[in-house]
């Protein structure tokens, strides 16, 4: 659809409002995405799949509003609707987030980014009920700070896991059993296949997060 108004270069009232639903799938499609992929690992509990659920109801409050016309007066539809998306969106960040192990000297980096995320989120949605606090140019700065320093951590993550494999580029490819994963016992000689001991056979996949 969206291909098909681009191409036919007609925003009409239809055109607008099949290119309002082609980004509206997209963007949800992409959060949803994300939010699942941290629920398959079983990161962060709750949040992937209360993301997931706020971009499905920010998904059909934003079809409502562009197929039945919603009166852009209506402060409280809007309100609502922006207030839906936030956590959503804030909940895809920190599931991006939860994609990225890093080691013990780098593991405040994504608690920063957490701590981030969760303050932005609730100014953001402050902001949206309370217009005195919107207008307030002090903490808007602030709010503005913290946007640019989450970007900042967000984009250092990829950063440091790359640094990371880089840094474990020398050591050996391969890690050899030692022990029998099933009695215990000591492997003669290490990296065998078999125990001696209980005589049981195993592959051991070792697996870098």
């Amino acid at each position: 659809m969206g291909c098909y108004v681009v191409i036919v270069g007609e925003f009409e009232e239809t055109e607008a409002r099949l290119l309002g639903t082609s980004l509206t799938v997209f963007g949800t499609s992409a959060i949803a995405l994300i939010c699942a992929a941290a629920w398959e690992r079983g990161r962060l509990g709750f949040v992937p799949p209360a993301g997931i659920a706020f971009v499905l109801v920010s998904a059909v409050l934003t079809l409502v509003a562009i197929w039945e016309g919603a009166d852009l007066d209506n402060e409280p539809y809007w309100k609502s609707l922006s207030t839906v998306s936030t956590p959503a969106v804030a909940a895809a960040h920190a599931s991006f987030v939860a994609l990225f192990v890093l080691t013990a000297r780098y593991r405040f980096v994504p608690v920063v980014a957490y701590a981030m995320n969760t303050m932005v989120t609730t100014l953001a949605v402050l902001a949206i009920w309370w217009e005195a606090l919107s207008e307030n140019e002090p903490l808007a700065r602030l709010s503005g700070t913290l946007v640019v320093l989450l970007i900042a951590t967000t984009i250092a993550l990829p950063v440091l896991r790359r640094l990371e494999g880089s840094e474990g580029d020398d050591e050996p490819s391969e890690t050899l059993t030692r022990f029998c994963p099933h009695c215990g016992e000591a492997l003669d000689p290490a990296g065998a296949t078999e125990c001696l001991s209980c005589g049981a056979s195993f592959r051991v996949e070792i697996t870098v997060p």
